[in-house]
């Protein structure tokens, strides 16, 4: 309100001033008259004009402040959310190599299992005088656990590698490096 109070002193002053220099002319009272309605319009029109672009100039400044307002509100959001996306990502990876070598474990005591019951099947059949058959019982299953070894190998290799490379380099299982997805245009 502080804002238009200049203008309207300045407008009633000045209509004020051309009263008064009207009261001094020898005119008649009725031209006085329509002379300061006149220019009453006059200083009430360019007065509106005034206000208009204070107060619009006003409303764009308040527009702009709430515009930055929501922009930060906004890039705040977005900051949440990628951090929430980033735990419940990283949560999820723990979840998942959690599970990953609970199953590596289940699987690596079945093999094991089964070599050794391989391997025993093979001591047996040499003791019970099957020696063909329990060679080829011994062989097979030492082949097994050499495959599976070098398999295990292979993958804390891969893991390891997996793990110093950053979180943006690291392969999409399912793509090819080096093949980017086919866009439609």
């Amino acid at each position: 309100m502080l804002r238009f109070l200049p203008g309207i002193l300045l407008a009633q002053a000045a209509l004020l001033g051309v009263y008064w220099l009207l009261s001094r002319a020898t005119i008649d009272s009725a031209q006085r008259w329509s002379i300061v309605v006149l220019f009453a319009l006059v200083i009430a029109l360019l007065v509106a004009f005034w206000f208009g672009a204070l107060a619009r100039h006003m409303n764009q400044a308040r527009l702009d402040a709430l515009r930055e307002a929501h922009a930060r509100e906004r890039e705040k959001l977005k900051v949440n959310a990628e951090r929430a996306k980033a735990r419940v990502m990283r949560e999820s990876q723990k979840r998942i190599d959690k599970e990953t070598s609970r199953a590596h474990a289940r699987a690596g005591f079945k093999v094991g299992a089964v070599l050794a019951g391989a391997a025993g099947f093979g001591v047996l059949m040499m003791f019970t005088q099957f020696v063909t058959v329990g060679l080829l019982a011994l062989s097979t299953a030492g082949g097994g656990l050499a495959g599976y070894l070098a398999r295990l190998r292979q993958e804390r290799l891969a893991r390891a590698r997996q793990e110093l490379l950053p979180r943006e380099a690291r392969p999409v299982p399912g793509r090819r490096i080096g093949h980017e997805p086919e866009t439609k245009p």
